[in-house]
């Protein structure tokens, strides 16, 4: 990278953290850096754009997760049509518990392990 481009770079990065601070004050940036850090998710893309993809992304990570769940359950315990109807509604109730943050992972984890014994986790996406 030449100097141009990273003054450039830094510039952009400037002009962005103004904005943010005008439009949702100094808790705004300082709610941004934090997510910017958490999620590597570049400057140049704006925040909005990102909240968008991330929302398609858990969408379709759902709908995936249904799926596959239903396959397993026909295919290897034979759940037919209502039970699979009953598992979907049931599914729906729970996403929805998670994404409303009426529930955390860490609860249903918990549950699972002290009524099953069975120690869950969800692998971390972390920068190692």
């Amino acid at each position: 990278m030449n100097i141009k481009d990273y003054m450039n770079g830094q510039n952009s990065g400037i002009e962005y953290a103004c904005r943010i601070v005008k439009e949702k004050g100094i808790e705004g940036l300082a709610e941004e850096c934090k997510s910017r850090k958490k999620t590597n998710i570049p400057i140049s893309i704006e925040r909005k754009k990102c909240d968008e993809a991330i929302e398609r992304i858990k969408l379709n990570t759902i709908d995936t997760i249904r799926i596959l769940s239903l396959a397993v359950l026909r295919d290897e315990f034979g759940f037919g049509k209502d039970r699979l109807k009953r598992f979907v509604e049931r599914f729906e109730i729970k996403t929805e518990c998670i994404c409303e943050e009426y529930v955390k992972w860490e609860d249903i984890i918990e549950n699972i392990k002290e009524e099953t014994g069975l120690e869950e986790f969800i692998r971390k996406n972390e920068v190692r």
